[in-house]
């Protein structure tokens, strides 16, 4: 069985699919209409020339748009591209295209319609329908990059039953008898909000609700509004997103706000904080939201998504470790809360069922229970492998069919737990790094040291040995400007902790962290600037001298926003501020494509001529 399959039972289904666009547009429409719809479209690709298992790159900002074009090329056994976010840069899409052999763009977009490899959605959806293709269970039907970063990541191939799988294996949540309401704010791209609250409620003919993330982001608190009206049984959330949510908590009216129906909201993560899901359901208790809803879960795209829940009405269990008893092959020690020394984590529950999980030593050998390892998995939901890995790399997953995650974890009286990451990809904000290229830029800048980036407290931090503050500043500095990612803080040690190979133990330095150990050495890296700048440019670094806690001779004209420790949640406080200034309304990712402060300044200065140029001034 394959995804074809769900489609093919849903052509006459009265199910329904509800989007909301990113510029508030909402709209209805049966699982039988889409099916229609994407027939369409499936006949516009192959007028165009698109034949079964050519690749097709999706760049669509619309809801609507985007589930069509999935079931289009589901149907006509065409591959879709999942690429994260729907604009990605010309140098992005330029690597695209060279390792996909030059496939088939299609979009949604005006502008982005001029590329030559470019098929404009809407002109594709005014002939005949199109003839469906047969899908194997073993041909691809997903290429899922892994959220990237400016370099390319990996590419997980994903067939037609690992699909059919994630979405049978997730379905384990659904009350027998119960029609349950999915909704969904999660960007499609990613395989939590395309499997987990798109193909779940289609493999079940559940009615959908799915947002545009970045409406989700500029407004949170539709998410709540959202699931009142919809009256949502099933949702999902990162931790930046309950945190997003939380705090928009006050902007719910209580007397058109009923959150009781809401049955499972999994929230996914390796570093899942108890704390944020506690205020979040504090916050949201008063609209009717049942304490335990939230769900933690674990899953990656190499997965198909799942590989363990926290089942609905289990009580969520937190583990305190000894951080003394924390090596990889060691067992942990749990210790009591009044413990003054102990590290926190919240397990994640149990395997779904189409999968197999061992934690393993660094000689592959496989640990008993509250044994720290290196999490591997197995099952029909696992990826065929990456498209085209990178040369010398070890087949992932290896000839048995186990795939080796990169991730710490542990089992406990049955339930699995992730601890940390241990491989070379570090993630942040939901972006996947190389910790070795990262490094290595670090190391260029200066010529000398040795470098170690840790995640430490929710962000990266640079430590380094054998240099001094002033080249730290610059190493920081230019791993932020070269990879986008906000390194903002650093400590200077005499000599970093070694592995007994001789290696950097990232481990330890990430476990002494988190106990307190650098809490007088760190220090803030930034540029001096100038000491005032002029008109406009002043007035932004005035924003980001607010929002970001630096002072004004920390920004000058170049200055990074992401290099200054600027993040996701802080370009959306951003955007309000901007809004609240200038009565101007900017995208997140408008602001983060213009991340320097001349050029969201500039960007700004634009978009207060043309409204001052507009009908309204004209």
């Amino acid at each position: 069985m394959n995804i074809q399959h769900c489609l093919h039972r849903l052509e006459n289904s009265a199910a329904t699919l509800t989007f909301l666009e990113a510029e508030g547009a909402e709209s209805t429409q049966s699982y039988a209409g889409l099916y229609r719809s994407a027939l369409l479209l499936l006949g516009g690709l192959q007028r165009a020339g698109v034949r079964p298992g050519r690749h097709v790159l999706l760049r669509l900002r619309g809801v609507r748009a985007h589930v069509t074009a999935l079931w289009a090329c589901w149907l006509g056994n065409i591959v879709p591209v999942s690429v994260p976010g729907a604009n990605p840069s010309d140098s992005f899409s330029a690597l695209l295209k060279a390792r996909h052999d030059h496939p088939a763009v299609l979009t949604d977009r005006p502008e982005a319609a001029q590329d030559p490899d470019a098929l404009f959605y809407p002109s594709l959806m005014g002939g005949e329908e199109g003839s469906v293709q047969p899908m194997r269970d073993q041909d691809p039907a997903l290429l899922q990059y892994t959220s990237g970063t400016t370099s390319l990541p990996r590419c997980a191939v994903l067939t037609g039953a690992n699909l059919y799988e994630g979405a049978l294996a997730s379905s384990v949540i659904v009350r027998p008898g119960v029609r349950e309401r999915y909704l969904n704010w999660l960007p499609l791209s990613h395989i939590f909000g395309l499997v987990g609250n798109h193909l779940v409620p289609l493999y079940n003919g559940f009615d959908q609700y799915l947002m545009d993330t970045g409406r989700f982001v500029s407004e949170p608190v539709l998410w709540m509004q959202k699931s009142s009206a919809f009256r949502a049984t099933v949702s999902g959330s990162s931790l930046f997103g309950l945190d997003l949510a939380a705090r928009s908590a006050d902007r719910l009216d209580p007397e058109n706000t009923d959150l009781s129906s809401m049955y499972v909201c999994f929230c996914g993560g390796e570093d899942l904080k108890p704390a944020v899901l506690e205020n979040f359901e504090n916050r949201l208790a008063p609209f009717g939201w049942k304490p335990g809803v939230l769900r933690p879960a674990y899953g990656l795209s190499e997965a198909t998504m799942g590989v363990c829940y926290n089942p609905p009405g289990a009580p969520m269990r937190i583990h305190r470790i000894h951080p003394a008893s924390v090596g990889i092959g060691q067992k942990l020690r749990f210790v009591d809360s009044e413990d003054g020394q102990r590290l926190t984590r919240v397990a994640l529950g149990v395997l779904d069922d189409c999968n197999d999980v061992e934690v393993r030593g660094l000689a592959g050998d496989a640990l008993p229970e509250e044994h720290l390892g290196i999490i591997h998995i197995k099952g029909t939901n696992v990826m065929a492998g990456y498209w085209r890995p990178e040369e010398g790399a070890p087949p992932n997953p290896d000839a048995q069919g186990w795939l080796d995650t990169g991730d710490l974890g542990y089992f406990k009286d049955g339930w699995l737990t992730v601890f940390s990451r241990y491989k070379d990809v570090v993630c942040y904000h939901g972006a996947n790094y190389v910790r070795t290229d990262l490094e290595q830029t670090a190391r260029e800048a200066v010529g000398r040291g040795t470098f170690a980036i840790v995640e430490a407290g929710g962000t990266l931090m640079l430590f380094a040995d054998s240099v001094d503050l002033a080249d730290l500043c610059r190493a920081g500095n230019a791993v932020s400007e070269a990879w986008g990612v906000p390194v903002s803080k650093g400590v200077l040690l005499p000599g970093l902790p070694r592995t007994a190979k001789g290696g950097v133990d990232r481990l330890a330095l990430s476990v002494q962290w988190e106990q307190g150990a650098f809490a007088e050495d760190v220090h803030t890296l930034y540029r001096e600037g100038e000491a005032t700048l002029p008109g406009p440019y002043g007035a932004m670094a005035a924003l980001w001298s607010r929002l970001l806690a630096l002072p004004h001779r920390a920004i000058s004209m170049d200055s990074h926003f992401v290099a200054l420790g600027g993040d996701s949640l802080v370009l959306i406080d951003l955007a309000c501020a901007i809004e609240e200034q200038w009565g101007i309304f900017v995208e997140t990712d408008e602001l983060a494509a213009a991340a320097t402060l001349r050029e969201m300044a500039e960007l700004i200065g634009a978009r207060r001529k043309d409204k001052a140029s507009g009908p309204a001034g004209a």
